[in-house]
This record gives C-alpha cells, structure tokens and sequence, in this order.
C-alpha cells in the first residue's frame, strides 16, 4: 500500500512540475533578457498562448516584436496585432490593445490589422477594435482608406458596426473615391443603401483621379456602366435619409449630366448600342439587364428624354440608331 502511495506521490509531483512549466508566470521571466523575452513573446503570439502572452506583457516584453512566417519557402512577418487579426483570434486581441499606445506607428499599424480583419469579414474582431476606441476615421498613409471605405465591400454587418462608431461616410481615398462609390462600382447594394441612409450624398461624382476617368459621372451612371440592374433600381427607387426624415428625390440624380453632357439615359442607350456593336448579343443577361435598365430610366417619372449632350445625342436619337442598326442583322 505505501509503495503505491508512494507511486502516487510522484505522479501527483510531475503533472504539478509540468503544470507550472506549461503556464508559466511573470516571476518566472524575471531573469530573462529583454531578447529572450522578446522571443518568448512572439511564440506565445503564434501559438496563440493568451495567459503567456499576458504575463510577458507585463514582464516587460515589447508589443512590436515580429511573427515571422513562412510560406512558399519565403519568410515574412507581421505586427503581433495584424497577425491576431488574420488569425481571427479575438481573445488574443483583447490581450494585445491594452498596449496599443505602445506600438510603433500606431495609428498605421492598427488600421492595417483592422483592415484584414474587415477583409476577412472577421466580424468579432472588428468590435473589439472598436471597443478598444481606435481612430475609426483614420487614413492610411499610401491608399488613403478608411476602414469604412474597406468596408464598402465587406459584410454589411461590418458597415454598420462602423458607422455606429462614428465612422465618416465623406471621406475619400487616394483615387477620391468614398465607401458610397466604392460599394456603388463593386455592386454591393445593401452596402450602397445603408450608407445613403447614413447621410452619403447621393450625387456624388467619381471624378477619379487617373486622367482618363475623370468625366464627373454620378453614381447612377456608374450603376449603368456597370450594368448592374438591382444598384439601378436602388439608386433610382430608395428614399434618401436626412436628418431623419425620409423625402422623395426631387433631387433625383437621374437628369445630371457629366463632363460630356451624357445623363444616365443617354449612357444606358450608349451601352446597348456598344454591345450590339461589339457582338455581344450572345451575352443574353447581360444584354436583357442592359435594355431593361434603359427602359426603367426612359419611363421614369421626370426624366428629360430630350436632352442632348455635348455631341448633340439624345436618347430619343441614340435609341433610333440602335433600332435602326438591330433591323439590319
């Protein structure tokens, strides 16, 4: 009995050793070099060891040390924050912000990692972001982004988190584009709505910055362009929001006019001439979205079918061509 008791004594002794190796404390770091404790951190960070990580912290382990990663045979790494961020590992995070003020170019490196995060429509992540009271109008310093503008195109979850925070729906990135145009041109709809709820300007122009682009289109043009039928049908349909109050668009961006004089109409005429001539016409839904987008602005309620732009081409004219050409194949 007392051998076995004995056997007892020491298994109980080498879990409780281990234990304490398993999860070590901050007294523990107390003769380790900054290096050392550096390097503790970083694999902590990695392998996603959160009470390690904090008790590192505390000892003194700088929040700016690197992961470093290896993909395709080629090293990299990442920021600690922009690392848990792709990770999605949320527990991590809430761990690391506290010492956010602590890392080199913060502003920078927080909207990076928050920028993956919304990438990765990693929506808990996100929220602790913003609990943890980061700038969420910042702008990165090359692309000029906010994380409302990466955010056009994510979830629309992640919008609405973000303009709950208080979120900028003005602001514009390097190619003078914001969120609004962003979500218009890539189609995502509900996006596009939410933040015309959230006071957007609706006749707001894509002048882009590149040269070529620059022809003052409206937003609806864009929608046009794109041939994207249910944006049409959002832009010319949905009340605006203001202050509250909902109000029919008497201010309806249907009859403005870009740089060349086109409207809406006379783009949506110009694009189902384009794909006829181009021979696209066995592009049967592209070519059925095109002509029904024509015929919703031509019958619109207000739309000045009339108007000619700068070449002296109305929609009347464009639309007589277009028959004109169709008898003929």
């Amino acid at each position: 009995m007392k051998k076995y008791s004995f056997l007892l004594f020491l298994f109980t002794s080498f879990v409780q050793v281990n234990d304490l190796k398993a999860q070590p404390t901050t007294a523990s770091y107390s003769k380790m070099s900054q290096q050392e404790l550096n390097a503790a951190f970083a694999n902590a960070v990695y392998s996603n060891k959160v009470e390690e990580v904090e008790n590192l912290l505390l000892a003194g382990a700088d929040i700016n040390t690197m992961i470093w990663e290896q993909e395709d045979s080629y090293p990299f790494s990442n920021h600690p924050l922009f690392f848990t961020a792709a990770e999605n590992r949320p527990k991590m995070l809430r761990i690391l912000l506290p010492y956010k003020n602590k890392v080199n170019n913060m502003d920078e490196e927080v909207a990076s990692a928050l920028g993956t995060a919304i990438y990765h429509e990693y929506h808990e992540i996100v929220q602790e972001f913003v609990k943890a009271g980061v700038n969420i109008n910042y702008q990165r310093r090359i692309v000029k982004n906010t994380p409302l503008i990466d955010a056009a195109t994510s979830s629309n979850e992640i919008v609405q988190i973000l303009l709950k925070a208080g979120a900028n729906v003005h602001l514009k990135d390097k190619d003078n584009l914001t969120a609004l145009s962003k979500a218009v041109r890539r189609g995502h709809v509900e996006n596009a709505q939410t933040l015309l709820r959230a006071g957007a300007d609706l006749h707001e122009r894509n002048n882009y910055r590149y040269e070529e682009n620059k022809h003052g289109q409206t937003l609806l043009m864009a929608a046009v362009l794109n041939i994207d039928l249910p944006m049409v049908k959002m832009l010319i349909e949905l009340p605006k929001m203001t202050r509250g109050k909902y109000y029919l668009f008497g201010d309806k961006p249907i009859n403005d006019t870009d740089k060349d004089g086109n409207t809406a109409l006379i783009h949506a005429a110009k694009s189902i001439r384009y794909s006829y001539r181009q021979g696209y016409q066995s592009e049967k839904d592209q070519c059925e979205n095109s002509q029904e987008i024509f015929w919703m602005l031509y019958h619109h309620t207000g739309v000045d079918n009339s108007h000619a732009n700068n070449a002296g081409e109305t929609a009347d004219a464009l639309l007589k061509k277009l028959q004109k050409e169709a008898s003929q194949h």
